[in-house]
């Protein structure tokens, strides 16, 4: 969901995290993308067996967004991505989360395909 709906709809990570790229207007930065984990946080508290994840899986990309080790963040829009190439200049973030895939591993989700209220 993230990969389609923040990094490929266009979300501007490079200005709103003061990021390579950015634009240099401080009062483009605020922390939305932060504040979505945020709120899958709470859910994930509400609701404990319903993600495949666990919470070091969103820490982990909380430190990944800022730390620039991988291009997955990196500027403002797919578009943009492509262009400079960065895919083939950096690693994705989520290959590594997938190669650590068992230390991100909620053990206690539940498949289902009811809708939890």
């Amino acid at each position: 969901m993230v990969q389609r709906e923040w990094l490929e709809f266009g979300h501007k990570f490079a200005d709103r995290c003061g990021l390579f790229g950015g634009c240099e207007d401080l009062n483009e930065r605020c922390p939305i993308f932060l504040q979505f984990l945020d709120c899958v946080h709470q859910l994930m508290n509400q609701f404990p067996t319903a993600f495949e994840f666990n919470q070091a899986y969103l820490v982990k990309m909380v430190q990944h967004v800022y730390s620039n080790l991988f291009g997955t963040f990196l500027l403002n829009t797919a578009q943009e991505r492509i262009a400079l190439g960065i895919a083939d200049r950096s690693h994705s973030l989520w290959n590594f989360l997938l190669e650590k895939r068992n230390e991100y591993c909620n053990y206690l989700y539940e498949l289902s395909e009811e809708v939890r209220s």
